[in-house]
């Protein structure tokens, strides 16, 4: 399988910011998914942020801005 370079990227800055968040949630820091938006290069990115640090580390309180 071969991956254009914009979906490596993509990939990368995606296990980048999880490995951001998983770091700051055990330091029981909350910010961690603006963190992952910021990093995150397109929107259709943010729903999967969501779910995988809800399942990942139970129920996530978080406030728009």
């Amino acid at each position: 399988m071969v991956l254009k370079k914009e979906y490596l990227d993509e990939l990368f800055l995606l296990m980048r910011s999880f490995l951001i968040g998983e770091r700051l949630l055990k330091e029981g820091k909350p910010k961690v998914l603006m963190i992952f938006l910021s990093l995150s290069p397109r929107k259709r990115n943010e729903n999967f942020a969501l779910s995988y640090y809800s399942s990942a580390s139970g129920p996530i309180r978080f406030i728009k801005s």
